[in-house]
C-alpha cells in the first residue's frame, strides 16, 4: 500500500497572470496491491496481480472579488458572485482561468494475470488484462466566464455598441472584444472498462537468431455517466429552423437517460455509433548475430491508445446539461455580434443550473428576441480508437573493447488522433452557390457568417465536434555512441528526425487540440510537429577523478580527504521547434479565428528566413515587414530590416502560408557536477555534491510572437529553461 498526499499552492494561474488570485491545491492518491506467483512445475508459471489507484484532487480559490467591486452583473451571480477571467491582449490577466474550479476522484480497479510457459525452444505468455474506471468529477468551466479586451482603454470605457445617444461608443461593435459564458450541471460520475487478451512467443531456431511474436486484442471503453446526463448533436439528423419554428432535431441524449427529455431521441449511452472491438495489434522483434561484434535487430508493433478523461469532461460541458455562448465581436467580423455587451452586463442571459437539463432549440437567422448562438462540445458519432505503428531496425556493433556503436531507424505512424474541429465554419455563398437562401459574403454586415452557416443556430467558432481523424509520421535516423573504462563513462546521441501530423496534442496523442486553417479540410494543417526538432546531439559522461600520488594522500586520512572525487556533465544542443505565422484576425468570410497569415505575391518562406545569430535578431526574428489590412498591397519595406516584406493579413480568406513552416532558435545546455563520497564506516558514506546547471549561463529563447496583428510580431520576448543555477547538496547514505 501506497499513501501520498500533495498539497500545493500556486500564486498565479500562468505567467500572463497579475498576482492577487491564488490557488490551493489539494493532491492526494492512494495505491492498494496484492500480488500471487504460482508455481504448477518446473515450467509453468502463473502471476497474478490486484490492484486499486485511488486519486483524488481538488482546487481552491484564495481571492475572489466579488462582481460589484467591478460594477457588474452577471445572470448566475446567485451562484458565482466573483467576477469572469479578464484577458488584456497582448498584456496581461486578471481573476482565475475559466477551468478552475473543479475537484476528481478517480478509481482504477485492474486484474492482470499472465501464464508463462516454457517448451523447448520456446518462451511463452498468454495473459488477460482488465482495467475499471470510476471518474467522479466537477467542473464548473466557464461558469463564471471570460471577456477579452483589446486594450486597457476598452475596458474602463466598457461601453456597448449602441448610438452615442442611447449610451454607447457608436461603433455598432462592444468595447469587449470577445466573450464566453455557459451554464448547466457538471457533475458526472463517469465508468469506463478495459479488456484486453494476449499471447507472446519468444523464440531462439538457432543460437544467433531471436524471434519474437505477439497478439493483443483489446477493448477500450468509452465514457458513460451512470446517470446518463450527458448528450450529443447528430449532424446526421439535423434540419434547420425556420423564422417562427425552432428546431431540437439532430439533439441527442444518452439512452441510459435518467431523466429523459421528451421529444430528444436516445442514442447509445456512449453517444456514438459504437465502441470498436476489433482492436487487434500484431508485435514482432527479431534479433539477429551476424558476428560476434555485431548484431542486427528489427521490429514492428501495433499499440492502441486510450482517449483521456478529457473526453467526459467534455462531452458533460454540452448540452441537454450544459449550454454555452460564446460571441467574437469585431470589426468586420462576421462571427455573432454581442452588441449590447458592456462592463456592466456582459453577458447574455442563459438558464440556471437547477433549470438543466433544458431542451436544446436552434433559431433561425433575424429571429426577434432569439437567444444568442449555442456553443457545444460534440462527440463524432463514428469515434474511433487511435493506434499507433511503432517500427525500426538498428545494427549494433562492437568497435573496441570498451566502445559500442549502435545505429538504426526509428519510425512511428499514427492514426485516427484526436481533434477539436470548429464544424460550423461559415461556408462561400455565390449567385451559383446558394448558402441558407444567401448569395453574398458581406463581412461588412452582422452575422453574415452566421447566416451561412452549415449548422443555424451554433455559433461559427463554438461548435467544437471531437473527432478522431487525425494522423501522424514521424522518422528519424538515431546513433548511440557508448564507452566504458572502468568506472568512467561516456555516452553521446545524436537524432537526425522529422514528425508531421495535421495538429500536436500532448506527448501521447490522448488529448482533443485544436486545428489550424480550413476546418473543412484536416490535410491542409499537414506539416512538421510543434514538437519537432531535426537535430537532437546530448553527451553524457562520467569520470572518476584519480587519488594524487602525493605524500599527504597516503593512508587512511589521506584518501578520505583527496580521494573519492567524480566529474559528471551533460550537454544538449538541439534545434528549435516550429511556429506558423497566424493572423487571428482573418478568414472573416467564415466567423472562425483559426486562419494563418498570406505570403505577400511572389515570396517564399526562404525569403522570411534570417542567418544570424539569435542574440541580433530579438527584435526581428524573422522578415516582419508593415503591411496593409485592407487589399494585402505592402504599403512600405521592413522598418527592421530593409528587406521586402513576406507576409500579408488573411482578411476575408484562410492564408496560403502552410502551418509551422519557420522554426524557432537553436537550444543549448551544459550541466556539470563534482561530486566527494568520502567513507564515514562501514556502509555509511558522505557525500557532497556540487552541481550548475546551464554552467554557461546560455539564454534559451522562446519562439517569437507569430500573430501577424500582434504589436509584438516577430519579436522574442520571453526565454524558457533556467539560466545558471548553482546547487550544493549534503547527503548521509547508509
Amino acid at each position: 500500500m501506497i499513501v501520498a498526499q500533495q498539497p500545493q499552492f500556486q500564486s498565479v494561474s500562468s505567467t500572463r497572470f497579475v498576482p492577487g488570485f491564488g490557488l490551493d491545491q489539494n493532491f492526494k492518491s492512494r495505491l492498494y496491491s496484492i500480488a500471487e506467483t504460482h508455481v504448477f512445475s518446473s515450467n509453468v508459471v502463473n502471476d497474478l496481480h490486484i490492484g486499486l489507484n485511488r486519486a483524488l484532487g481538488q482546487t481552491g480559490f484564495q481571492n475572489q472579488l466579488p462582481l460589484a467591486s467591478i460594477g457588474m452583473t452577471r445572470f448566475n451571480s446567485g451562484d458565482f458572485s466573483d467576477i469572469p477571467e479578464l484577458e488584456f491582449s497582448g498584456s496581461f490577466e486578471m481573476g482565475y482561468t475559466i477551468s478552475t474550479d473543479q475537484a476528481d476522484t478517480e478509481n482504477t480497479w485492474q486484474y492482470f494475470d499472465n501464464v508463462s510457459w516454457l517448451k523447448g525452444k520456446h518462451s511463452m505468455t498468454f495473459g488477460v488484462e482488465m482495467r475499471r474506471y470510476q471518474d467522479n468529477y466537477h467542473s464548473n468551466d466557464d461558469m463564471r466566464g471570460t471577456l477579452d479586451f483589446i486594450s486597457f482603454q476598452n475596458f474602463l470605457l466598457g461601453e456597448t455598441g449602441a448610438s452615442a445617444k442611447q449610451g454607447g461608443n457608436g461603433t455598432g461593435h462592444s468595447d469587449i472584444y470577445e466573450e464566453t459564458v455557459a451554464s448547466g450541471q457538471t457533475q458526472r460520475y463517469d465508468r469506463l472498462r478495459d479488456v484486453a487478451l494476449f499471447a507472446q512467443d519468444s523464440w531462439k531456431p538457432v543460437p544467433r537468431l531471436t524471434i519474437n511474436a505477439g497478439l493483443r486484442w483489446e477493448y477500450i471503453g468509452l465514457p458513460t455517466d451512470i446517470y446518463g446526463r450527458d448528450g450529443a448533436f447528430d449532424p446526421r439528423l439535423y434540419q434547420a429552423p425556420t423564422v417562427g419554428n425552432p428546431s431540437s432535431a439532430g439533439f441527442v441524449q444518452a439512452g441510459n437517460a435518467r431523466n429523459p427529455l421528451p421529444g430528444i431521441p436516445k442514442v447509445s449511452d456512449t453517444l456514438t455509433d459504437s465502441v470498436n472491438k476489433l482492436n487487434f495489434a500484431p508485435r514482432l522483434g527479431i534479433a539477429y548475430q551476424l558476428n560476434n561484434r555485431m548484431v542486427l535487430r528489427g521490429g514492428y508493433g501495433l499499440f492502441y491508445d486510450r482517449l483521456s478523461n478529457q473526453l467526459g469532461l467534455l462531452e458533460a460541458l454540452s448540452l441537454p446539461s450544459y449550454e454555452g455562448s460564446s460571441a467574437l465581436n469585431t470589426s468586420g467580423s462576421t462571427s455573432y455580434l454581442n452588441v449590447n455587451g458592456s462592463l456592466a452586463n456582459p453577458f447574455p442571459v442563459l438558464p440556471q443550473r437547477s433549470q438543466f437539463p433544458i431542451l436544446p432549440q436552434l433559431y433561425a437567422q433575424n429571429v426577434a428576441n432569439a437567444p444568442a448562438p449555442i456553443s457545444i462540445n460534440d462527440i463524432d458519432p463514428k469515434l474511433r480508437t487511435p493506434y499507433y505503428q511503432q517500427f525500426g531496425a538498428n545494427i549494433q556493433t562492437q568497435l573496441t573493447r570498451a566502445l559500442l556503436l549502435e545505429v538504426g531507424y526509428v519510425g512511428a505512424r499514427g492514426e485516427h488522433l484526436p481533434v477539436e474541429t470548429e464544424a460550423n465554419q461559415a461556408q462561400i455563398a455565390s449567385p451559383s452557390n446558394r448558402v441558407n437562401g444567401v448569395t453574398t459574403n458581406n463581412t461588412g454586415v452582422t452575422d453574415s457568417a452566421a447566416a451561412r452557416a452549415p449548422y443555424i443556430g451554433f455559433s461559427n467558432s463554438g461548435f467544437n465536434f471531437l473527432q478522431t481523424n487525425q494522423e501522424s509520421n514521424f522518422n528519424s535516423l538515431q546513433t548511440t555512441l557508448t564507452e566504458r573504462l572502468g568506472k568512467a563513462s561516456l555516452l553521446a546521441t545524436y537524432m537526425y528526425s522529422k514528425s508531421l501530423d495535421t495538429g500536436s496534442g500532448t506527448t501521447d496523442g490522448s488529448v482533443f487540440t485544436n486545428s489550424s486553417g480550413d476546418q473543412t479540410n484536416q490535410l491542409q494543417a499537414y506539416g512538421p510537429s510543434d514538437f519537432d526538432r531535426t537535430h537532437h546531439l546530448a553527451i553524457r559522461f562520467s569520470q572518476p577523478v584519480p587519488t594524487p600520488h602525493w605524500r599527504i594522500a597516503r593512508g587512511d586520512f589521506g584518501s578520505r580527504v583527496f580521494g573519492g572525487y567524480q566529474f559528471d556533465g551533460t550537454g544538449v544542443v538541439q534545434s528549435g521547434t516550429p511556429f506558423s505565422i497566424t493572423d487571428a484576425a482573418g478568414a472573416t468570410y467564415y466567423g472562425t479565428n483559426t486562419s494563418r497569415a498570406n505570403f505577400v505575391s511572389g515570396a517564399t518562406t526562404a525569403q522570411a528566413v534570417k542567418h544570424s545569430r539569435t542574440e541580433n535578431r530579438l527584435t526581428a526574428y524573422f522578415n516582419n515587414g508593415i503591411y496593409s489590412t485592407a487589399s494585402n498591397s505592402i504599403t512600405q519595406n521592413d522598418t527592421l530590416t530593409g528587406a521586402p516584406p513576406v507576409y500579408a493579413t488573411a482578411t476575408t480568406d484562410y492564408g496560403n502560408t502552410a502551418r509551422n513552416i519557420l522554426r524557432g532558435p537553436l537550444q543549448r545546455d551544459l550541466d556539470l557536477s563534482l561530486t566527494k563520497t568520502t567513507p564515514i564506516h562501514g556502509d555509511i558514506n558522505l557525500e557532497f555534491r556540487a552541481q550548475a546547471f546551464n554552467i554557461t549561463n546560455t539564454p534559451t529563447f522562446a519562439n517569437p510572437a507569430s500573430d501577424i496583428g500582434s504589436s509584438s510580431f516577430g519579436v522574442i520576448t520571453a526565454t524558457v529553461g533556467n539560466p545558471r543555477i548553482l546547487q550544493f547538496v549534503l547527503k548521509l547514505t547508509y
